[in-house]
């Protein structure tokens, strides 16, 4: 085998250990939340060590953080693109409350219809119930960006609405 064909197999093994941990990360943290989840049942039933799944992801954070990711970039993804459609369409005007607010609540409803994004749904729920630092952590490294964007949207619409 050459360098280039162990480095792809190296490679590949590599990308089916993390995605392989992510799986079992997303339903052991979608059915028992953050705290209740530990990283130990997670390599467990993932068939590896914790020595593989820290080097892979590091602390139980940044799994957790890695897992909800996976799910809710698509969300934020399709956000941003129905967004910038509108602001094609109507290209200076204001764009219209319904349609602002079935772009930024139909991508996040439509994340259901994937495996990934169901389980991402399950863990945005189990947020309100985990300590207050991975919630908040976590909601704003996903949703920031695109959440910021449709503030200054709402605004352009809803102009005497306060932003508290």
């Amino acid at each position: 085998m050459g360098v280039a064909a162990k480095t792809r197999a190296t490679t590949d093994a590599t990308h089916s250990v993390r995605d392989r941990i992510l799986d079992e990360a997303q339903t052991l943290f979608a059915e028992h939340g953050y705290a209740a989840a530990s990283t130990r049942a997670i390599a467990q039933a993932t068939g590896v060590n914790l020595a593989q799944l820290h080097y892979h992801f590091g602390a139980k954070k940044d799994l957790f953080k890695a897992a909800y990711r996976r799910g809710a970039e698509q969300v934020t993804e399709a956000r941003a693109r129905a967004l910038v459609n509108l602001r094609a369409e109507y290209a200076g005007r204001p764009i219209p409350l319904e349609a602002l607010v079935r772009s930024f609540v139909t991508p996040f409803m439509l994340a259901g219809e994937t495996p990934e994004g169901s389980a991402t749904m399950r863990m945005h729920a189990r947020l309100h119930t985990e300590p207050d630092d991975v919630a908040k952590e976590v909601l704003s490294q996903v949703y920031d960006e695109t959440t910021l964007a449709y503030l200054e949207a709402f605004e352009q619409v809803l102009p005497n609405l306060a932003r508290d």
